[in-house]
């Protein structure tokens, strides 16, 4: 009922519409969200033209260079809230859902401090008391982590042979986020299921959903690497490819392309901070 409420919430505030055809509808997401917003600035901009017609009229033109003044700072702030608004609606529902998962968060740090006795109990406590400073948190590193996928896609449609647009690969990550959102939300799911009491570890907070299956005793890069080659991973991927293919005017192949390496780029990254974290 979460997953279905904060959905609808999402779909009221972004700033598309979903085609009858499922299999396009994700893939000219960053398309409308262009054509919003450069429809919000023709709004305001066909209403200076008005303004600027009296303004002609009753004063000669004299006021003309302060109304384009008005007209270019209206379209600026209808174009950024236009691309601001797809990432605030999944930050919201990042921060509902981190509120949500706090407990189980408290419950896998002290299972982690319990296993290092050099520890006092004093500074244990202290540390799961910052843990709803991470919930502060979850908007910026959200964003942070977007941008950063944004310069990769950069990077990565230069290299295949497209003319890459950062701004326009910002809005394509983020709503390929929405895969990775819909895997918190299922991974939330089943920690409710199981229990406070299964968890033993950092790790644990992602229930294995993916390779990881096969493999109940990784840990380390092994385990990230297989944890993150799941359903919702790939579903990323094809969000991605989709929209890279569908923005940039690519070929499907260097599309899937740039999306897999970013894929595989961000699994190893996160394996090795893994692997240095856990010491293992």
């Amino acid at each position: 009922a979460v997953l279905v409420a904060c959905l609808a919430a999402l779909e009221a505030v972004l700033p598309v519409r979903f085609d009858k055809q499922e299999a396009t509808a994700g893939a000219d997401r960053p398309v409308r969200r262009a054509q919003d917003e450069v429809g919000a600035a023709a709004v305001v901009q066909g209403t200076t033209v008005v303004a600027r017609g009296a303004s002609s009229a009753g004063t000669g033109g004299l006021a003309n260079p302060l109304l384009a003044t008005v007209e270019l700072a209206g379209s600026v702030v209808t174009s950024i809230l236009a691309i601001l608004a797809p990432f605030v609606a999944l930050a919201i529902i990042i921060v509902l859902v981190s509120v949500m998962q706090l407990p189980y968060t408290k419950a896998a740090l002290s299972a982690q401090f319990s296993q290092m006795p050099n520890m006092p109990p004093e500074a244990a406590q202290r540390a799961l008391s910052f843990a709803s400073i991470g919930i502060i948190a979850a908007p910026i590193v959200y964003a942070l982590i977007l941008s950063v996928n944004a310069l990769m896609l950069w990077v990565l449609v230069s290299v295949v042979g497209g003319e890459a647009k950062f701004a326009t690969l910002l809005s394509v990550t983020t709503y390929a986020s929405i895969s990775y959102i819909l895997l918190t939300v299922v991974g939330l799911v089943v920690l409710t299921v199981r229990g406070s009491e299964s968890i033993g570890g950092v790790e644990d907070l992602q229930p294995a959903l993916g390779l990881d299956l096969l493999a109940p005793g990784a840990k380390g890069l092994t385990l990230a690497l297989l944890r993150g080659i799941n359903p919702f991973s790939l579903y990323g991927v094809f969000l991605t490819a989709t929209g890279i293919a569908v923005t940039h005017k690519t070929s499907k192949g260097g599309a899937y392309t740039a999306a897999i390496v970013q894929l595989l780029v961000t699994l190893l990254v996160t394996g090795v901070l893994s692997g240095m974290r856990g010491g293992r």
